[in-house]
């Protein structure tokens, strides 16, 4: 079972330079592992880049592309050379398995659950079980897909992709942000680490024939 608990203090190195049309997005940005100031960018030209990840050797970064109206997935050698174009579409969160043959992935934006297909190209499928995925919300350690499901069965699960078994982890966090990947596993398996919204503050308003303003206190 997962047991939750708060993780606070957490440093973390953003891939992004501002915010475009309401997401995160920018130019995907190489930094060392001390956190200090970017050491390159992994694409020069100004098209709108986001949700970079690592390839499984270290050699390449996927990220996706908007260049206008719709999202294209790329990947792009670390040390350099042209840019390889990977799907026509968008691959949130690409992920190669363990053996670096296929690669999974969400798509959000066009349908729920987590796809998976070759990393060489071909069709791409449902990942059996994840048809209820919570937004960006799953992680692949080895040969274990970890997920946040919704439907009559709520809740974190763990998918064997070898046997096809489904285990369930744990309840679900009370109110999840459908924003960035919101889903870690540790490298050993053992935990899970997730972002629970906890409170959301607004402000009581009032519309009179002079426009919208705050009720006073």
């Amino acid at each position: 079972m997962v047991a939750g608990r708060e993780v606070d203090r957490v440093r973390c190195l953003r891939c992004c330079t501002g915010r475009v049309r309401g997401q995160e997005s920018g130019e995907q940005l190489v930094c060392n592992s001390r956190g200090r100031r970017p050491l390159s960018s992994i694409d020069g030209d100004k098209t709108e880049t986001m949700v970079p990840n690592w390839s499984r050797d270290g050699k390449w970064i996927y990220y996706m592309e908007d260049p206008g109206g719709h999202r294209e997935t790329w990947k792009i050698a670390v040390d350099g050379g042209e840019k390889a174009q990977v799907s026509k579409g968008e691959m949130f969160d690409v992920t190669e398995s363990a053996d670096s043959r296929w690669l999974y992935y969400s798509r959000p934006a066009s349908s729920r659950g987590v796809w998976r297909r070759a990393a060489e190209g071909g069709t791409e499928e449902l990942v059996k079980g994840t048809e209820d995925l919570v937004f960006r919300s799953f992680d692949l350690r080895g040969n274990q897909l970890y997920f946040l499901r919704a439907g009559p069965q709520p809740g974190f699960a763990v998918k064997d992709l070898g046997t096809g078994a489904i285990r369930r982890l744990g309840p679900p966090p009370a109110r999840v942000f459908n924003g960035p990947r919101v889903l870690a596993a540790s490298p050993d398996g053992r935990s899970l680490m997730y972002v629970q919204e906890d409170l959301s503050l607004g402000d009581l308003m009032m519309l009179d024939l002079g426009g919208p303003q705050r009720l006073q206190k």
